[in-house]
């Protein structure tokens, strides 16, 4: 029988960039599981604006992932769900992100909108069933600056506020290397290669609402 438990919701901002960039951090899901409904100790969400280039306005995606006091590996699959409106996003193949074995974040990090449509504001659930079945639900709200969706590169530093810049460093196949802010001996872009040999793009990216939204700029060639 599914179990099912509303767990309460505790926020780390410091993992909104990282739950954004979760490709880099993919870990393999073990097929072991349990009969216990895991509780959801931790969500993330995070709204991420990608400037396709200079003169472009951006797209728009929904990453969302969340700590259980289960191991997050069993997971099976994620659902989300705008309450309001019902709309439902389902992903039967989640991410498993960290840094360490010990700390490790499961969820998804492109739900997308409908072409021409925009990630609804306001409450979501999102559901969490693991390889036995078991259902864990939890509640978070969206909120951004709408103003955003019209804005391009050359001119969305005028509509934000308090943000902080980071940088994110790949290599050529698309690896993140690094991020978090410049280094204090990388005077210009070029020095960054010094610190990361296999660097070959940056992206500038502008963390707001607590890390919340996320404005990530375009691609630029090392």
């Amino acid at each position: 029988m599914k179990g099912k438990r509303r767990s309460a919701v505790l926020r780390k901002s410091i993992l909104g960039a990282l739950a954004a960039f979760a490709s880099a951090f993919i870990f393999p899901a073990f097929s072991s599981c349990s009969n216990v409904a895991p509780n959801i100790d931790v969500i993330q969400d995070t709204v991420v604006f990608d400037f396709p280039d200079s003169k472009s306005t951006p797209s728009m995606r929904l990453s969302v992932f969340v700590q259980t006091a289960a191991d997050e590996r069993k997971v099976d699959s994620v659902r989300l769900v705008h309450d309001a409106s019902g709309l439902e996003w389902v992903c039967n193949s989640p991410r498993k992100v960290g840094e360490t074995e010990k700390t490790v974040w499961a969820g998804y990090t492109n739900f997308v909108p409908a072409t021409g449509s925009s990630i609804p504001l306001g409450l979501y659930t999102f559901h969490y069933v693991d390889m036995a079945g078991e259902e864990s639900q939890s509640q978070f709200r969206v909120s951004y600056p709408e103003s955003i969706l019209k804005r391009t590169p050359e001119n969305i530093l005028s509509e934000i506020r308090n943000y902080d810049e980071l940088v994110a460093v790949y290599d050529a196949d698309g690896i993140l290397l690094y991020l978090g802010p410049r280094l204090e001996n990388w005077s210009g872009d070029g020095d960054i290669k010094k610190s990361y040999g296999l660097a070959e793009k940056i992206r500038v990216c502008y963390r707001m609402e607590g890390g919340s939204v996320i404005c990530m700029m375009p691609p630029k060639d090392l």
